[in-house]
């Protein structure tokens, strides 16, 4: 039976597929919080009145998101139909699925950087949020114009402190523009970030144990208690990640997790360790949660041959084998 207009209008909204036509100022705040494709695809023809308030209740209800930022100074209210439509698609480029250093990213990201109004947004968003998307920085950065390295300098300034956000900025690498300023701040940051993977704990670890020669080391651990309920423990390392190792433990319930940044949640009350600690904290969970971990239920990655049964055990003791 064909549907009335009303019902496939309904089933379009169902599945996140609007025409622009179909759109109202609440749905649209909803598929903006979806993703940036769908909310273009239903909006990229708005009239100028629901351009109008749809600005201003994005505004209101995301004063500090990226994606508000960038439209608010990228739209020229004078010219609301046409800027409109080229900001919402913009968005839609900063997040499409090509690979980083692709000739189509680079494409679409050239194309967003010719345009004024559209690198004015991504300045905005960049002064505006801590924390946004690598391809607005990338707009910056193939910009490279005074105003844009000024949006750009926070975000290295914070990277002294953040070690994640030199791994963020290396990336820049790739689209920046070659002036004198925005190179210097690019190899400052390689530098920093080369000593940090260098002087990481974690290699020093795997050079110690004997199971690395070279400047990385990647090792992933994961094994599950004897008992029929199961609790598992997950731990990764790898020195060239700001978190340079992670550990989790977890059965369908609960779920402790830390790094070595910090610990993020902790439904066990087990608490965090340091990284020469993970072989006794590992044993007091054991004890606090009435288990025992099983060593026949160990899986290893990245490491090969004798090297799995050293740092298994490191991590559990030979003296837990199962025999």
């Amino acid at each position: 039976m064909a549907l009335s207009r009303e019902e496939a209008k309904a089933r379009r909204k169902s599945h996140g597929s609007f025409p622009s036509r179909d759109v109202d100022l609440k749905t649209a705040l909803e598929i903006f919080s979806w993703n940036s494709y769908r909310f273009a695809r239903s909006t990229e023809a708005l009239g100028e009145e629901a351009i109008t308030e749809l600005l201003a209740a994005l505004a209101k209800d995301h004063p500090h998101e990226p994606r508000a930022l960038f439209l608010q100074t990228a739209v020229d209210r004078t010219q609301l139909k046409a800027t409109w439509r080229a900001a919402v698609n913009a968005l839609k480029r900063f997040e499409a699925q090509y690979g980083w250093g692709s000739k189509e990213k680079r494409a679409q990201l050239a194309a967003i950087a010719k345009d004024p109004r559209l690198v004015a947004g991504a300045q905005a968003a960049a002064v505006g949020a801590a924390h946004l998307r690598n391809e607005f920085l990338a707009v910056l950065a193939l910009d490279g114009s005074d105003e844009s390295m000024d949006a750009l300098l926070p975000h290295f300034a914070r990277a002294a402190k953040d070690p994640a956000q030199l791994d963020v900025l290396s990336r820049l690498v790739t689209y920046a523009r070659k002036t004198e300023a925005l190179t210097a701040l690019l190899d400052d940051v390689a530098k920093r970030r080369s000593e940090r993977i260098v002087g990481s704990p974690v290699l020093a670890l795997g050079k110690r144990l004997g199971l690395v020669k070279s400047d990385t080391f990647r090792a992933s651990l994961r094994a599950e208690s004897v008992e029929q309920d199961a609790v598992a423990f997950a731990i990764t390392f790898d020195n060239t990640k700001p978190e340079a190792f992670r550990v989790g433990v977890f059965n369908r319930r609960k779920t402790t997790e830390f790094d070595s940044l910090g610990l993020q949640r902790d439904d066990f009350k087990l608490g965090a360790c340091g990284l020469d600690e993970l072989p006794a904290w590992l044993a007091t969970a054991e004890q606090k949660l009435s288990v025992k971990w099983n060593r026949a239920s160990v899986s290893v990655k990245y490491l090969r041959g004798g090297a799995v049964q050293v740092f298994t055990d490191w991590l559990l003791g030979p003296s837990l084998r199962n025999d």
